[in-house]
């Protein structure tokens, strides 16, 4: 299967056409960009190739649930580090500033998506259970 087509049936050349009119293939790449970032400018995103729906109303729908985990992550991180820099200033070189110190550079050291599968393992299921493991879905 080439080009990782999802049907076996080859398109026609008249669909190929449309389907290049429709995405702004037909175009030189400097006009079709040009095109596009208008677009953008105006908030309109086009159409999902995978829900087949306006995406602005995708963002629309989905923007909640980001927008409160960046803020709970937002506040989480300045309430942990900012008293944890003034801890550290404070006993500077001493055994809670060193250890401080290897968990935060161990934390830069492990990817956002890992360390957030280790703390859905760890806070989520069993013996813990603190959090739901999903679930949590924009109407």
């Amino acid at each position: 299967m080439q080009g990782g087509s999802r049907s076996s049936q080859p398109l026609s050349e008249e669909q190929i056409e449309q389907l290049k009119a429709q995405f702004g293939f037909d175009k030189p790449f400097p006009v079709a960009y040009v095109q596009w970032l208008g677009r953008v400018c105006r908030g309109d995103f086009g159409i999902s190739t995978r829900y087949n729906e306006p995406v602005i109303g995708l963002i629309r729908e989905r923007l909640p649930i980001s927008t409160f985990y960046g803020l709970v992550t937002f506040f989480l991180t300045y309430a942990i580090c900012v008293p944890l820099g003034v801890v550290k200033a404070l006993r500077h070189r001493t055994f809670l500033d060193t250890s401080t110190s290897i968990l935060v550079f161990l934390g830069y050291a492990i990817p956002g998506f890992a360390l957030g599968l280790i703390l859905l393992i760890a806070f989520a299921y069993p013996p813990l259970e603190w959090f739901p493991s999903g679930g949590f879905v924009s109407d």
